[in-house]
């Protein structure tokens, strides 16, 4: 089997026509990486001790209508540190010298093509359904995901829907999506 060298303007192409062809990556927050992990903080928003009016999801913020001139309690929301550790995602593949020297253009053509589409459809997979390890922790293994029991087996009623979206967090309208069987 031949070796075939690839330009880096293909890994950046590829990772341009990845991000149009994945429909749920588009729905995530991507935070650029200088090294191998990323710190990042965010509000412990676990509480479930909070009074009506207020929220768990702003990490102990409590907020307080007051009247003029009055002393105002402190509050302060709390911390934690999440660690983003990057895996790599990837793919090889071998052709042999004839191929390569009777369809080269055609060649890379067509693997450009299948890497965009493997790539999108992993990074799709992996964001609803990895397993931690050395994928990503996808959305279905999460601690926040809440899981609907459907009102008859195999069948999805708008009851069903309906319970869905009651649970979902008001400000994700904007992002949320549905993704279920065709079937």
């Amino acid at each position: 089997s031949g070796g075939y060298t690839v330009p880096t303007q293909f890994y950046a192409d590829l990772l341009r026509l990845m991000a149009e062809k994945a429909f749920v990556r588009e729905k995530c927050t991507v935070l650029p990486m200088q090294s191998r992990s990323l710190l990042i903080p965010a509000l412990r928003q676990s509480s479930t001790t909070f009074s009506r009016g207020q929220s768990q999801f702003f990490g102990g913020v409590v907020m307080t209508w007051t009247p003029e001139a009055v002393t105002m309690t402190e509050t302060e929301p709390i911390f934690r540190e999440i660690e983003l550790v990057a895996g790599d995602l990837m793919f090889y593949t071998i052709s042999s010298n004839q191929l390569l020297q009777d369809n080269a253009v055609a060649l890379d053509t067509l693997l450009t093509t299948i890497f965009q589409e493997a790539v999108a459809w992993s990074y799709d997979y992996y964001i609803l359904r990895g397993n931690a390890g050395h994928a990503p922790n996808g959305v279905i293994r999460a601690p926040g995901t809440y899981t609907q029991s459907r009102t008859a087996v195999n069948d999805i009623a708008v009851a069903d829907v309906f319970n869905m979206m009651s649970r979902l967090y008001a400000p994700s309208w904007d992002n949320a999506c549905w993704v279920i069987n065709p079937s």
